[in-house]
């Protein structure tokens, strides 16, 4: 494979998904993959921007569900970032932009597809992935793939390119506090703030925004709004705006008393991070607000499981927005310290399935012609 070449570049991982919650699952690998050179295939949303600034980005075309033209280019795209690489794995959530990528991974003997289970912290359930073959390992792992944060730990040498196992990953010490919610002030406040946030598919979601709209005309109390509405017409409330970058989104959580969400799972796993019970409203294909139901599907097992406060009809996030405008704990949950080394523990598991992966496909030759990897600096087109 190509990290048996000897030009004397670094070896590349090559992290491939869609933006939302896909892109959310990569970037919890953090404190393993700090430490390669890597290239990210994602989409150009706001959000993905943000978050992967300064990283080497390749804007994937998008939509993917159901969209021959996009899958197409994406072929293309990624026979060129293969190509323009010397890639040494590819790591995918398993999202529909990733396919060309591990077919043609395939073709060049490169261990792809390897998914991390959807994410299982201690506040949402685990949703199992499925492995592909050359990827049986993660089968065998103990625990599903918690979200992480940032910590490096050295995986590669950059100078040579020699892949080595990752170094164990130690327990969380006094003098490394995990990351907690901010708890919330229960005693009474001159103002509820609440945050509304539908994500940035490109679909538009005005149900939701009439919706609040509505409550908003009628609530009983002083509100401090934000709304973020992303592609859905702008609403005639205060505090609308389109998009939050990655950090804006992220104070705005902190300093919100309530959180209302469309069912995006990197929205309400962030949401809880923070401290909150989601008031989640899931998108609706029947209504065209969404290219599938798997919001619809996801929102309602976590409401099952208590870990949402699910709203799909009107009247029920006008009563969700009374009650929380009445007592805004009803809708706080507690801290779990005990969640950030687990999630540590897991990541670290993935990055040595992957390690170990790279340093079996070194022994193996590419099936792929090195005359059709021109030298580095190919720039990518979409």
């Amino acid at each position: 494979m190509d990290a048996n070449n000897d030009d004397g570049e670094p070896p590349v991982l090559l992290l491939v998904g869609s933006s939302g919650g896909h892109l959310a699952q990569l970037l919890a690998l953090r404190p393993w993959y700090e430490s390669w050179r890597r290239c990210w295939v994602t989409f150009d949303t706001p959000e993905a921007v943000s978050l992967l600034a300064g990283e080497d980005l390749v804007p994937a075309h998008h939509p993917t569900t159901r969209n021959v033209p996009n899958l197409l280019r994406n072929a293309l795209l990624a026979w060129r970032v293969l190509r323009g690489r010397r890639v040494a794995a590819v790591v995918t959530t398993g999202a529909g932009v990733a396919v060309p990528f591990v077919v043609l991974a395939r073709l060049r003997r490169l261990h792809r597809g390897v998914r991390p289970h959807r994410h299982t912290d201690a506040d949402r359930p685990s949703l199992p992935a499925v492995p592909v073959r050359d990827a049986r390992a993660v089968g065998r792992a103990a625990a599903a793939v918690p979200g992480g944060h940032r910590r490096r730990d050295a995986a590669v040498s950059g100078e040579t390119g020699t892949a080595r196992r990752p170094q164990a990953t130690p327990p969380v010490t006094a003098s490394e506090p995990a990351r907690l919610p901010r708890q919330r002030d229960s005693t009474p406040a001159a103002q509820i703030r609440l945050l509304v946030a539908v994500g940035t598919d490109k679909h538009p979601f005005d149900r939701l925004v009439d919706w609040l709209a509505q409550w908003h005309a009628q609530a009983g109390g002083p509100v401090g709004l934000t709304v973020q509405h992303g592609h859905t017409r702008a609403p005639q409330v205060p505090g609308a705006v389109p998009f939050l970058g990655h950090d804006a989104l992220q104070q705005a959580m902190a300093d919100a008393d309530l959180v209302v969400c469309h069912g995006g799972p990197a929205t309400i796993l962030e949401a809880r991070r923070h401290g909150h019970l989601p008031i989640v409203v899931p998108r609706d294909p029947a209504r065209g607000e969404h290219v599938d139901d798997h919001q619809q599907l996801f929102a309602r097992r976590l409401g099952a499981a208590g870990l949402v406060a699910l709203c799909e009809t009107r009247d029920a996030l006008h009563a969700a927005l009374a009650a929380g405008l009445t007592d805004p704990s009803r809708y706080a949950v507690a801290a779990d310290p005990g969640a950030h080394a687990a999630r540590r523990a897991a990541v670290a598991r993935v990055g040595q399935i992957v390690e170990d992966l790279v340093a079996q496909s070194t022994r193996r030759p590419s099936r792929w012609r090195a005359w059709t990897r021109p030298g580095r600096g190919a720039e990518e087109t979409r």
